[in-house]
């Protein structure tokens, strides 16, 4: 495949490294926010990784130019269903997580078992806590969002989510961000 990578942090760094090591080609890699929609023009597919401030727009230049688009940029879903929207109306091709983690994807099923358990037993409460790398983009990150919301599908008691202070009907995200967490190798 002919891939462009349009975010050249960590994670684009480590896609690129994937990404050649199994025989693809990098078509692009596109790290500025001010890129031109040309500059992709004619790729197989897009991966971003970027901010949640310029993953909308990233978006759309693929779809100006009818190029698949992986996103895993996280921040933007209130966006998502305008996003959505224009994808199906041209028949564009969008896959976005967020998480593509092989072990979060296990630690969410797991959550949604136990969450069917623990529905039984209003004496706990369910808060999140989450610990990632200054670097993070992102607060509450998109993988603990994800899992408050499979928490709040399997549990009734539970209604939305919220950072900070505890609340009725409420699961409680707490966010730190420190130096040296590894999110990956």
């Amino acid at each position: 495949m002919n891939i462009g990578i349009i975010g050249y942090g960590k994670m684009g760094k480590m896609i690129h490294e994937v990404a050649s090591s199994r025989g693809h080609n990098i078509g692009a890699i596109l790290n500025e926010p001010n890129w031109q929609s040309q500059e992709i023009a004619g790729l197989d597919a897009a991966i971003e990784f970027t901010s949640p401030e310029s993953a909308v727009d990233n978006i759309k230049k693929c779809f100006l130019e009818k190029v698949p688009i992986v996103v895993g940029s996280t921040g933007w879903y209130a966006h998502y269903e305008q996003v959505v929207t224009l994808c199906k109306k041209n028949n564009h091709a969008l896959l976005t997580a967020t998480n593509f983690s092989i072990g979060v994807n296990i630690f969410w099923h797991l959550n949604k078992k136990l969450a069917e358990i623990m529905n039984e037993h209003d004496d706990y409460q369910v808060k999140i806590k989450e610990v990632h790398h200054t670097e993070k983009l992102d607060s509450p990150s998109g993988t603990a969002i994800s899992t408050a919301e499979i928490l709040i599908n399997q549990i009734e008691r539970y209604t939305s989510w919220v950072e900070g202070d505890k609340q009725d009907k409420m699961i409680t995200i707490e966010s730190y961000r420190e130096p040296n967490v590894p999110g990956y190798p």
